[in-house]
């Protein structure tokens, strides 16, 4: 649908903004390629991101990983997209700089995804994550929300609101137009 050679979608937000569900709508619908970024994350480096130890040394070490696999999946799929929380603006800028000292003709863009939750909807979201493994229990999925800095209008991004009503056409749709407005002339 897409099939931009030179361009490198990044999917950002808070943490339960839906951008992996996103991604993944994206893959199955239109055959993306979904990096996910917390299939970065080790498992010593889980237990540091919880326990709030994770430093920038390790952020970076990180986003340099993920840059890398990033723009080489991107040498033979068109359609590829980057899901991740980027909680500070240096981590997006480093990304960005990372990606483009592999490959400087890419051109990134990045779509925030923004979600309103109530205490109730974090204390069941991170419990149904806790039980599929994801890294952040309550306290750090608070923290990283809490921590997500403004947008930097330096980077190209588009951004939109997911209702959180579970529709997912409607979350397509959003993701389509975001999108198109990011790359279009």
């Amino acid at each position: 649908m897409f099939k931009e050679d030179n361009h490198l979608t990044i999917i950002t937000g808070q943490p339960a903004n839906g951008k992996t569900t996103v991604g993944r709508l994206l893959q199955e619908s239109f055959g993306f390629v979904c990096i996910e970024g917390d299939d970065f994350i080790t498992p010593i480096g889980k237990t540091r991101l919880n326990n709030g130890s994770w430093n920038d040394t390790d952020r970076k070490v990180y986003l340099s990983r993920m840059a890398a696999s990033a723009v080489e999946i991107k040498q033979d799929n068109p359609d590829v997209v980057v899901v991740d929380c980027l909680t500070t603006r240096w981590m997006r800028e480093f990304l960005v700089t990372q990606i483009h000292a592999i490959n400087h003709s890419l051109a990134v863009g990045f779509i925030l995804i923004d979600r309103q939750l109530t205490s109730e909807n974090i204390t069941q979201i991170a419990a149904l994550r806790r039980a599929q493994g994801h890294a952040l229990d309550v306290d750090a999925l608070v923290r990283f929300r809490q921590a997500f800095e403004p947008w930097d209008p330096k980077l190209p991004c588009v951004s939109f609101t997911n209702p959180g009503d579970g529709n997912i056409h409607q979350l397509l749709m959003l993701a389509q137009i975001a999108i198109t407005k990011l790359w279009s002339p």
